[in-house]
């Protein structure tokens, strides 16, 4: 009984974040009520409160949600650069991350341009290989530069969100960037903080 009531819970909850991720599509946040929310989840509108404050917080769980499957996606793309500077893995990466933020209508709807990705690089997420080899090379491309490790996360953290930001003002603006557009920024934001060093080292998934 205990489990099919947890199934249960667990169901409600996720129709409801589901909910209020296709209403982020067309709405702001402070456009939507509770009753939004439960209404497009077809849930009771009690069975809101027992999960969340308010829709605001709903919606910082989900910011979280999109903000890990975003990451996870990056890690597995850079995971197949077989070759490369980290500088020149780093900036495939961010290229790559600015198709994903073009295609992904639910990521701009429910983050926007307030992505961030400094918490995920908790010795925590080291379990993960794909995780774990990108520290890695983080962390020795930061010994070679000569710079600190968090140091180091805060400029992943810059070139990610600064070109997640540059993508989502120019589709607000209805400006249809083109690749040469794009990597000309990334190149431009990527080599200012993670330049190339004279050691010429090469990093190896």
């Amino acid at each position: 009984m205990t489990t099919v009531k947890t199934n249960k819970e667990t169901l409600t909850r996720k129709k409801m974040l589901d909910a209020l991720e296709k209403l982020l599509i067309t709405k702001n946040i402070e456009e939507i009520a509770v009753q939004d929310i439960t209404k497009k989840a077809d849930v009771g509108k009690g069975s809101f409160y027992r999960y969340f404050s308010n829709p605001s917080e709903a919606h910082q769980i989900l910011i979280s949600k999109k903000e890990a499957e975003c990451w996870e996606k990056m890690l597995q793309y850079y995971s197949c650069i077989s070759i490369g500077t980290f500088s020149q893995k780093i900036m495939k990466m961010a290229i790559n991350l600015t198709a994903y933020v073009n295609s992904t209508l639910s990521f701009r709807g429910v983050v926007g341009e307030n992505a961030s990705w400094y918490e995920y690089f908790s010795e925590a997420d080291s379990s993960d290989p794909d995780n774990r080899q990108f520290i890695e090379d983080l962390y020795n491309y930061a010994k070679t530069a000569g710079i600190s490790q968090e140091q180091a996360r805060m400029n992943v953290h810059l070139l990610l969100t600064n070109t997640v930001r540059y993508v989502s003002k120019a589709i607000n603006d209805h400006y249809p960037l083109t690749f040469e557009e794009t990597r000309a920024f990334v190149r431009r934001t990527s080599g200012q903080l993670f330049p190339e060093k004279s050691s010429g080292k090469t990093f190896r998934s």
